[in-house]
Order: structure tokens, then sequence, then C-alpha cells
């Protein structure tokens, strides 16, 4: 069969760069494969398979010795069996012949290929796919596991700090899947309180309760056909926690005040800081909902165990503010722990970009980190406490103020003043 694939267009574009941080190429796709970045030359055709005169040698079960021809094009690759005897999917289907655009994977027996685009100018060498941004050896490393997670329908828990970008991973999975022609619906069960988070999830009929003035289809109904993503699931109830494991285990909801269950078909991806292990063992999270839930998982990780992709996602958000850090800022800005991660970074771009000053682009430092400088080789010690309390007395104890002001989640400030025995 002959297949185009659609997938979720990066929100990144600028001039494409060579996936080796080491060199500068010039424009072009650039495949992800086994943990490392193959540039693609437009129109020139590729063979990759398990042979060692192959242009891209494959390894693993079932790879033929030239199991794939690939020729890039704009915005896309064209990928051709070469006998493989069906061993090529795009979004699940076998294929014989597909376009695949930027975004996409097309499976070779077992192994993910992603189809990413090089960006960046001053860090070359960085990649955008699915949105997401880097281009650190681990980095690559998660978005073949994600990529791996979009080729089955089992649930997924994706484990990682705030701000780590789990709504995008999720995204990631839902948009490379065979249902990413169904709905993506996201809920954020910390901002659920325990009295409405069934009828959010579940749905409500009308007269149930007070204020239930008509039928309301809860998040699974909502997301049939597609992907639902339970953001901090961890907070979730206990007692919401077994009715949500009834809907996984029975593909049904029964909405609230409703005599009879709704079947759906819907694929449940978790989103957690928590160690669900560890609230399992306290008796704070069900072990059979942990278990239903943890079939796959993915742990994203924290910028500061990347930091080579700072300069990169940071470049991407300056593009057109006009704003252009000189190296040594660059420098501070990758010398930075960045604790509240993706998000905290992204709130630093854009009060900059506000006041127009890129010295705004390096974080105070929280928990007693040192600030980095500008020149090489000094900082200026800060108090955790002082920067803290300092904050809160300016929002007035405020603290979804206070966790904005400091570039971070309202989550990650509770669990700072409780590092702090606050």
């Amino acid at each position: 069969m002959t297949l185009e694939m659609s997938f979720v267009e990066p929100w990144v574009r600028s001039p494409a760069r060579e996936a080796r941080a080491t060199r500068v190429a010039p424009p072009g796709i650039q495949l992800v494969i086994e943990g490392r970045a193959v540039g693609l030359e437009p129109g020139r055709r590729v063979i990759a398979g398990s042979s060692r005169e192959a242009d891209v040698r494959l390894g693993g079960p079932h790879v033929a010795p030239r199991h794939v021809a690939i020729r890039a094009e704009p915005g896309a690759i064209v990928v051709d069996d070469l006998g493989s005897d069906g061993a090529i999917r795009v979004g699940g289907a076998r294929i014989e012949r597909a376009r695949v655009p930027v975004g996409g994977v097309v499976s070779i027996g077992r192994t993910p290929l992603l189809v990413a685009q090089g960006v960046g100018r001053a860090h070359g060498g960085a990649l955008a796919w699915q949105g997401m941004i880097g281009r650190s050896a681990r980095t690559l490393a998660t978005w073949e596991e994600l990529a791996v997670a979009g080729s089955t329908r089992a649930p997924l828990w994706l484990h990682g700090e705030s701000g780590t970008g789990k709504e995008l991973a999720a995204r990631a999975v839902h948009g490379t899947s065979d249902r990413a022609g169904g709905p993506l619906v996201a809920i954020n069960c910390a901002a659920l309180p325990a009295e409405i988070a069934e009828a959010e999830l579940f749905g409500v009929v009308r007269g149930a309760f007070t204020g239930a003035a008509r039928d309301r289809a809860g998040a699974f109904v909502t997301a049939h056909g597609g992907t639902l993503l339970l953001d901090e699931v961890g907070d979730l109830p206990l007692t919401i926690q077994a009715k949500l494991l009834r809907a996984l285990e029975e593909g049904e909801v029964v909405a609230v005040g409703a005599d009879r269950p709704t079947k759906v078909d819907v694929r449940v991806i978790a989103a957690t800081w928590r160690d669900l292990e560890a609230e399992a063992a306290v008796g704070r999270f069900r072990h059979d909902l942990l278990h239903r839930l943890w079939v796959l998982r993915v742990d994203l990780q924290p910028l500061r165990r990347r930091p080579e992709d700072v300069g990169p996602i940071m470049e991407a958000m300056l593009a057109g503010s006009g704003l252009e850090p000189s190296p040594a800022l660059w420098r501070a800005v990758e010398a930075a722990s960045w604790p509240g991660n993706v998000r905290q970074l992204r709130n630093h771009v854009q009060r900059a970009v506000a006041r127009g000053d890129a010295r705004l682009l390096v974080p105070e430092p929280p928990l007693g980190r040192r600030r980095p400088s500008l020149r090489r080789g000094r900082s200026e010690p800060t108090s955790a406490r002082q920067v803290i309390d300092d904050a809160l007395l300016d929002h007035r104890g405020r603290r979804e103020e206070t966790a904005a002001a400091l570039g971070i989640s309202r989550s990650t400030l509770y669990r700072w003043l409780r590092d702090l025995g606050r």
C-alpha cells in the first residue's frame, strides 16, 4: 500500500543545522536512529539495512541487508520498502511506500527511525522533533523511547520533574500513534477538587447534584478513540483512584448519577513528578492502579542533566524577539541549574523580551546555588531562604504569584518550601 501520514508540525521554524554539535552543516532533515543523528542530502537516495554496504547500517532482528530506501525532500522523507516482507510500519500500518513529514516515525523491524529537523544558529547541531528541541544523547534516547511508546496502545507512565515537558511528550506519543487522528484530552488532576474530580473524569447526568443542569461528558468519553493524559495523577483521591482502575480494566465509565456504564476506547497516559512506587508503599496511591498504569514508563530528564539542550531551547524561544545574547551570556545561561526546567526557561525568556534586556535571561539561583556570572570563574552566593522569603514578601504570601515570579510551578515552590522545613 502507499500511504501519506500527517503529524503535528514542529513549532520551531528556523534555519536548520546538522545534528552533531561539533560542526555545522547545510540545512536538512536529520534521521534519529539507534541513538545517533544522520543527515540527509536533498534528493539523494540512501539505503538502510543490516549490510555493511548500506549507507545507514541497522542492527537488531528482522532487518534485511537492503531493507529500505530513503530520500529527503522539502519537509519530509520518502520511504520505499526494498523487500522486507512487511517489516516497515508508519503510524501502525504496514507500508511499501510512504511520504513521512518531519515529526513522523518509521518503524524498521523493531527500530524506530525519527524524522527530525535541524534548528538553530548560535547552537548548531540541535534538532526539533514533535515540538521538542534538543541535541544531547539523553534527549535523543528519550525521543526514541517516546516513539516506541507511540507504536503501542499500552498505558504509559511519564515520570519527570515539573517543567520537563510531560504534556509535550504525551503529545508526541499521541501524534506518532495510530490514534493521531483522534482527540488528545489533557486533565490536570492536581487542579481538580475532590468533590468534582469524578464528574470531570467520568461525566455527570442532569440532576445528579445541585448545579448539574445538563448532561456533561467526562474526559474519558471526550477522549474516546484517542488519548487521555492524566497529568499529576498521583494527586487524585484514593476513592477516585478506585474508579479510575475500573475504567481502565473494564473499558467503561459510569457518569455521576447514571445507572448504566458507557463503553470507551481510550489510551491512557499518566504523568507525574511523584514517585508512584514510593507513594504506593506508604498508602497514598493504589498498588493495583500503579501496576495497571505502569505498563510502559519513560523518564523525562531535567535540564541540569542535559545542559547542552538549554541553549538550543532558549534560542528557539527567542526567535523573532530581537534579543541576541552575547557568547558570555550564553555561557551563563547554560551554566545555570534551571530547577524549574523548561517552564522556568520560558518565563525568563518572556521577562527578558518584555523588558528588552537579555541579562534577565540568567536566573537568580534558588536553594543556595550560586548565580552564574557573565564572566568566567566568578559567581555570587545567594541564600535560598532569602530568595524565597523575599519573593513571598513581595507577593504578600500568595504562593501562586510567588511561583510565577520565580519562574517555577506552584508544586515546585511547595517542594522547595518543604525542603526548607516551611
